[in-house]
């Protein structure tokens, strides 16, 4: 019965640690950003127009930014050339998705 009630456990927290984790990435990015953006927006934008949130918002652009940017051409041959390095090395198996 107890091996029973152990597996239950473990099941459970397989399921629920995904979630767990990922709430709580995105609830210290958040902060992150707004705490390491926030400053520089202040430094930036008129003090009317700053409001609490923005730096968050400039985060997730940051983020899009990036997102896009490793769509472009440029960064998939970039990434390209490094998997062809990575494929010289003996033991060493890349696949690009």
């Amino acid at each position: 019965m107890l091996n029973r009630i152990w597996k239950w456990f473990l099941q459970g927290i397989a399921l629920v640690a995904p979630v767990a984790l990922t709430i709580a990435l995105l609830a210290w990015l958040g902060s992150w950003f707004e705490q390491t953006l926030g400053g520089q927006i202040k430094a930036v934008v008129p003090p009317a127009w700053y409001f609490e949130g923005l730096g968050l918002i400039a985060g997730i652009l940051s983020t899009l930014a990036v997102g896009l940017a490793a769509n472009l051409f440029l960064v998939r041959w970039l990434v390209d050339l490094f998997g062809a390095v990575l494929e010289r090395i003996p033991l060493v198996t890349y696949t690009r998705r």
